[in-house]
């Protein structure tokens, strides 16, 4: 079958894990190989991070879900950000008071500035805090807020409202007018509603620390590169021999 479409997750799929933020970036020769897929058919991006980190990092891209799909938005701007209450921006200034010296909050921003989602990180640390997170995950339930934990890769996401991958991939599989099928790549549970909204979902495997992902194929993150230069390759074709099928 010929693949229409390539939407995929950020970290741990299409760039390292465990790096600086600031340093965060797609290797140049998986850059080129995505660039010259964008330039036949779509390619677009599904994350936690915000658009304004992921955007400038993959210029390739069509569109752009950011923070689960909080705002959406196509490569000549246009595009929408979700309404959100306000029990984010309050509980946040609360939680950071709380926080020790060594916890990295990272604030998720649509590009109209609107608080969307925030990553608290305590990989720096030599264990984690585990009573300040309690407290913090308890200031955040108060208000109504959706904590996505990952204690086993040392953060947790907290967002302003409910999303999920799935809903984003339907969403700009629409905007883009993108037709079927299309394959889908993530690494971690957070993708597991857009590996069903995909008809060729792909995990990418960085550790034992995923979960369960329940996606029909499965390829470590350095086998990502060769994944799309075959598909390329092969003019798009995608005969479903990719990887090994996930058990």
């Amino acid at each position: 079958m010929k693949v229409s479409a390539v939407f995929m997750d950020y970290d741990g799929t299409i760039a390292p894990l465990d790096v600086e933020r600031e340093r965060s970036a797609v290797a140049g020769p998986l850059f080129s190989l995505l660039g010259e897929i964008s330039s036949r058919i779509p390619v677009a991006v599904i994350t936690s991070k915000d658009v304004g980190f992921v955007r400038p990092r993959t210029g390739f891209a069509w569109a752009w879900a950011g923070v689960l799909g909080l705002e959406l938005r196509l490569r000549d701007g246009s595009g929408r950000t979700t309404a959100v209450p306000k029990g984010l921006s309050e509980a946040l200034p609360k939680v950071k008071a709380l926080l020790p010296t060594g916890v990295e909050v990272e604030e998720k921003r649509g590009t109209d500035g609107t608080l969307l989602g925030a990553s608290i990180d305590w990989r720096k640390m030599r264990e984690a805090p585990r009573r300040e997170l309690e407290s913090a995950e308890r200031l955040f339930a108060g208000e109504g807020l959706p904590v996505h934990d990952h204690p086993e890769r040392m953060f947790l996401d907290v967002y302003a409202a409910p999303m999920d991958k799935g809903s984003a991939f339907r969403s700009l599989a629409e905007m883009l007018g993108a037709g079927r099928p299309i394959m889908y790549l993530g690494d971690m549970s957070e993708d597991n509603d857009a590996f069903d909204a995909a008809d060729i979902p792909i995990c990418v495997k960085n550790d034992d620390k995923a979960g369960s992902l329940r996606c029909r194929y499965s390829v470590s993150f350095r086998e990502v590169e060769g994944i799309f230069a075959r598909l390329l390759a092969d003019g798009l074709e995608f005969a479903g021999e990719l990887g090994g099928a996930v058990s």
